[in-house]
């Protein structure tokens, strides 16, 4: 909406945005809700098993032609991890982009670190970073409520949320989906002790699968804080 502002300032009127942080904890959810809301084509490039430099020349160059127009390329990581993917291919994709209109880039990363700092540290490929960290205990407790929908006592959902300490949201809402599952599967009504069965059952799953998070400085803070707070 403000294309005539950038046009008057001499500002090119595109940006790229990186979303980062540990799996589950709503990177791809925030960005598809952009996507869904905004006045603009909206495209994803998702990691697939054929995925390769035509591939994404071929989302860039719809992109481009249908601007205004967001371009979603998940698990960016993981997809320059890929042998038949060039960084300076993408890289150059990403310069040849300074003539386009109306072009915005979100990306998202579980581990950052792994990102060729050529791609994340000059702007104008991306301009901003956005890290999403893990959900503290009132969001925790908040997401139980929800999910379980008047199934356990505040004490149990309490609990439940102190034991899921360091949880993303994505195996936090799982507790209470898998304990309300178990009680419908046994034909009969959900229980306290189902919700906390669940949280530690997740807690052992969870550790064993748990990766080392980013260590890309955050520009700006979005969804979850480790502190438990949120914007």
């Amino acid at each position: 909406s403000a294309r005539s502002t950038y046009k008057k300032m001499g500002l090119p009127y595109r940006r790229g945005f990186l979303f980062a942080g540990p799996p589950g904890g709503g990177k791809t959810t925030a960005a598809k809700i952009i996507l869904a809301n905004a006045a603009a084509k909206p495209l994803i490039l998702s990691l697939t098993g054929d995925i390769n430099d035509s591939t994404i020349k071929f989302a860039f160059n719809e992109a481009a032609r249908e601007t205004p127009s967001i371009l979603l390329i998940e698990d960016l990581d993981k997809m320059l991890e890929s042998k038949d993917v060039s960084l300076s291919f993408l890289l150059n994709l990403l310069d040849g982009l300074d003539t386009c209109e109306g072009f915005l880039i979100i990306a998202t990363s579980n581990e950052p670190e792994k990102i060729d700092q050529a791609l994340l540290h000059r702007p104008s490929r991306f301009d901003r970073v956005f890290y999403f960290g893990l959900p503290g205990i009132e969001e925790r407790q908040r997401m139980l409520t929800r999910r379980s929908q008047g199934c356990f006592s505040d004490s149990a959902v309490k609990e439940a949320a102190e034991a899921t300490n360091g949880f993303t949201m994505a195996y936090v809402q799982e507790v209470a989906i898998s304990a309300v599952l178990q009680a419908i599967h046994e034909n009969r009504e959900p229980v306290d002790n189902d919700l906390l069965a669940n949280a530690k059952k997740l807690k052992e799953q969870y550790r064993s699968s748990q990766k080392t998070s980013g260590v890309l400085p955050a520009i700006h803070h979005a969804g979850f804080q480790p502190n438990g707070g949120s914007q």
